[in-house]
């Protein structure tokens, strides 16, 4: 039964990896299939446990087959999309502002009631959207957003889109998952009712209050992420802190903060229960004993504080989780946690089988999964004062093998005092954090002055929390985050280890294991090594609105660009880059250029320099840059002054055309040559037709390497002129720009320049990233990311 749950779960998990959806006679097949397959196994006894594996394969792949399809059709349809639309809508959610340049940019969630009949008419199939999610970003907004408040909007939707990169997550999934069926931009809005109170208006108010009320400025961001689950307000800082020591999980509601509340509501249900026995009051829980009732407000419990968060996709599986356990419980069924553990897994993925491509989804049940091991294999022996200390440590500990192959292979890296700040945290938080917190926020609810005594103790408890966090970071300040150079050989051996420790079984048994483990990685290292050493690639990553160029070769790494910012807090560097740069298990590069100041393709410079090695930089503005590094020691060149011959692998080699130190802006841009045997790289920045007219070029020119060109300036109208096509003669030309940019790039006429010269064309707007890659004397192959990583979701 349990290998047939895991099929069950697993082929619903495998929506995320569908390159295409079934078809409709497709899906009638595979039911047609589940309810044979389900006869023959009442019918006969044969082969029943085999017949029932396949009827939960057939079982998972159609109801994931109905779930993909009803989720494509609830979006924007693609012809209704990038056109401006009046509706009416309630918002929803916690709003969150950010400020872009000079702009206060507010972004927040509608539930559109009714689109008005001009628009309908313009397109019949909006209709679809009413009643669904709109994720909205209004530039200057001029008011406080309300949740509840109904407005009407005039807005121009876009159907969800995101970059396709490897390694990268998927940003078009991430709003799927969350049942967001389209993006808008407001130009204008009007009030049409305020907002009804309701726990989201409680939720925001208590967020106000926290935030301009001056006592608990210093802590007010950690209040708001314990209490309700937003961390936009986090500082970097704080952050850092966090993240350095392990303990992120802590400020965001997550499993851990619904199973302590769980648990509170249990034995408080208990006490309540116990004090209606003991006046006597039996006729008032004649349905219940103090189990059950013990149980309903352990849930309720349990569930508030999911509600709480808005019922982020974090507290819902935990939520789940609660649920079933308590189920189990007062049904008297003889689960094991293993059982619950299993059931919660099919429940969650059945609710929304998207949940799969989510890395916290596997966190959860991991650790949950490595939870149950540890305690299930505890001996029982002499209680002491070591003991106990023992056995709160030995969680943690567990926790800590258990998610390392998977920590470092979504975050490529690892606290290393996580176990020492978990085991110190935790009980802190649960003791007091937690429970001061949620006191002031009831106590407020009725009058605010009644939550400030509370509020200053949960203040106070968190600010000695921060302060042990940072004591602890200060303490091994040399050994708190580590970064890992990712490669499937660590992963295995990691993971293996992992087993070993922590899976009951004969030390001979385990001993075997690792030296399996550790020959199996000896050979793929040396494997990769022979065979993907000697390959050459050059990857222009989808960025949007920017540049970033990755060239490598022999194990040496040139970045040219870093791509743009991506909301207050990433860029497309960390988001997009630096992931990359972890699977190919290098954190270092051997030269990087920014080829000018302008954010789209210095966003990602500050970031860059905090994680990676960089030998040597390059920058077409270095007085500009240089106030972006986070390590002002590292050497920088001026890139249009800079006439050297640079090496590059064992036969490549790069130059700038260099034209002095006087230019400014985008004709500072630097323009780099680099050159292999076999392929001829041109990448110019943001230069204009008037820098490339001053471009000079070798006297002799390699007719047969293949000639790649990253297009100036996006595709803008004032650059790639005829003569700069016509004196490199590309074969291949790549535009990075965003999708439907609202600068028009690429412009018709640079495109019309292409075709009439007959140079094949690609967008990673429309191709997600574009890689190149040979081997040494052998042709160039060109591999299109939404081609050879291509989902069900993608769009053309």
């Amino acid at each position: 039964m349990r290998i047939t749950l895991l099929i069950f779960a697993m082929s619903l998990g495998s929506l995320v990896l569908w390159p295409s959806l079934p078809s409709f006679f497709a899906l009638v097949f595979t039911a047609l299939l589940f309810i044979v397959i389900v006869f023959l196994v009442f019918k006969t006894g044969r082969y029943r446990c085999a017949l029932q594996m396949v009827a939960a394969l057939a079982l998972g792949v159609l109801i994931a087959g109905v779930h993909g399809h009803s989720v494509m059709d609830d979006l924007l349809p693609s012809v209704c999309s990038h056109q401006q639309v009046q509706f009416s809508g309630r918002v929803i959610g916690l709003p969150k502002y950010a400020h872009v340049r000079t702009e206060k940019l507010g972004q927040f969630l509608v539930d559109v009631h009714a689109i008005d009949a001009a628009s309908l008419s313009s397109c019949p199939s909006l209709s679809r959207i009413i009643g669904s999610r709109v994720q909205m970003r209004w530039y200057a907004v001029p008011v406080q957003l309300i949740p509840g408040a109904v407005w009407h909007f005039d807005a121009k939707l876009t159907r969800p889109r995101g970059q396709s990169n490897p390694y990268a997550a998927d940003y078009q999934l991430s709003l799927m998952k969350k049942g967001i069926v389209a993006q808008g931009s407001v130009a204008r809005a009007e009030l049409i009712a305020h907002s009804r109170e309701g726990l989201a208006g409680l939720r925001y108010r208590w967020r106000d209050f926290l935030l301009t009320e001056q006592v608990f400025q210093d802590v007010s961001d950690v209040l708001v992420a314990l209490t309700i689950g937003d961390s936009s307000f986090l500082t970097s800082s704080v952050r850092n802190l966090f993240q350095r020591t392990g303990t992120s999980h802590l400020m965001a509601i997550s499993g851990l903060h619904v199973g302590i509340m769980a648990l509170c509501g249990y034995w408080i249900g208990r006490v309540f229960a116990a004090l209606l026995l003991m006046l006597s009051l039996r006729c008032h829980i004649f349905l219940f004993n103090a189990r059950v009732l013990a149980s309903l407000v352990s849930l309720f419990f349990a569930a508030m504080y999911a509600a709480l968060s808005g019922f982020a996709l974090p507290t819902q599986r935990a939520l789940i989780m609660v649920a079933l356990f308590l189920f189990s419980k007062l049904t008297a069924k003889h689960w094991s946690l293993f059982d619950v553990w299993l059931y919660a897994l099919v429940m969650v993925l059945l609710i929304n089988p998207l949940q799969a491509a989510d890395g916290g989804f596997y966190l959860s049940f991991l650790a949950v999964f490595v939870l149950v091991i540890a305690t299930s294999s505890r001996r029982v022996i002499k209680e002491t004062t070591f003991t106990r200390l023992q056995r709160w440590v030995r969680p943690q500990l567990a926790i800590f093998i258990g998610l390392l192959p998977l920590s470092l292979f979504l975050f490529g890296g690892l606290s290393s005092v996580s176990v020492l700040a978990n085991s110190l945290a935790i009980p802190w938080v649960t003791v007091s954090s937690v429970p001061l917190s949620l006191l002031s926020f009831l106590f407020w609810c009725i009058d605010p002055l009644w939550a400030n005594w509370l509020l200053t103790g949960a203040a106070l408890s968190l600010r000695w929390l921060l302060s042990l966090l940072t004591w602890i970071d200060g303490l091994f300040s040399n050994l708190g985050w580590i970064d890992f150079e990712l490669t499937p050989s660590l992963l295995f051996v990691v993971s293996g280890l992992a087993l070993a420790l922590l899976v009951p079984a004969p030390a001979r048994l385990k001993a075997s294991m690792v030296v399996f483990v550790a020959a199996i990685a000896v050979a793929e290292s040396q494997l990769r090594q022979s065979v993907f050493s000697s390959e050459r690639r050059i990857t222009i990553f989808d960025v949007g609105q920017g540049l970033a160029v990755l060239i490598e070769a022999d194990g040496e790494r040139l970045l040219y660009d870093t791509g743009p910012p991506l909301g207050e807090h990433t860029d497309a560097f960390t988001q997009i880059v630096l992931p990359y740069l972890r699977f190919h298990g290098r954190m270092a590069l051997n030269a990087l250029v920014v080829s000018h100041d302008d954010a789209d393709h210095a966003g990602g410079v500050t970031r860059l320099s905090e994680r990676v090695v960089v030998a040597a930089i390059f920058a077409g503005e270095p007085s500009a840059t240089r106030p972006r590094l986070g390590a002002p020691t590292i050497w920088m060149q001026n890139c249009n002054t800079d006439t050297s011959v640079h090496q590059i692998g064992s036969t490549g080699r790069y130059y700038f055309n260099s034209a002095g130190a006087a230019l400014e802006g985008n004709d500072a841009s630097c323009v780099l040559r680099v050159e292999f045997p076999e392929l001829h790289l041109l990448l110019p920045g943001d230069i204009s037709s008037q820098r490339e007219a001053t471009l000079s070029w070798p006297e002799r020119e390699d007719a047969s390497a293949f000639r790649l060109l990253v297009v100036p300036h996006h595709g803008s109208q004032s650059s790639s002129s005829y003569l700069l096509l016509q004196q490199f003669k590309p074969d291949l030309a790549v535009v990075s720009a965003g999708y439907r940019s609202r600068y028009g790039h690429p412009h018709e006429q640079v495109l019309h320049r292409l075709r009439s010269l007959r140079v094949e064309t690609l967008n990673t707007a429309l191709d997600g990233a574009i890689q190149l890659r040979w081997l040494p004397n052998q042709a160039v192959q060109i591999f299109r990311w939404r081609e050879t990583e291509k989902h069900f979701w993608f769009d053309g």
